[in-house]
């Protein structure tokens, strides 16, 4: 895909599927998030999808994530860590510009 390895990188902590079995056992996320950082974006995000990378198109270094909802809940709920993952994949967005969709249905 042309991932520049100094912003991205593989992760292999899903080597044996047990931080998320519907991911696989390596996926690439951004450089600076480590493992402490990812088991707590985990526990806040719907069946422990995490935001990983999906697609990269280098010539504009534009991408697609792909992840869990987060599990707001009546509290209103934050993560400090969701947030810092968010901002880390801001930064590598030289738009700085972020769309989210939705893919659930109604009702």
């Amino acid at each position: 895909m042309g991932i520049p390895s100094h912003e991205w990188r593989i992760t292999n902590i899903n080597k044996e599927f047990k931080f998320c079995d519907s991911y696989p056992k390596r996926f690439i996320v951004p450089r600076d998030a480590d493992e402490a950082m990812m088991e707590a974006v985990a526990k806040f995000r719907y069946r422990r999808r995490i935001p990983a990378l999906s697609y990269y198109y280098a010539p504009k270094r534009a991408f697609i994530v792909r992840c869990g909802q987060p599990m707001v809940g009546i509290r209103r709920a934050n993560c400090l860590d969701d947030e810092k993952l968010y901002s880390l994949m801001l930064r590598l967005n030289p738009q700085r510009q972020v769309v989210i969709l939705d893919g659930r249905t109604q009702g």
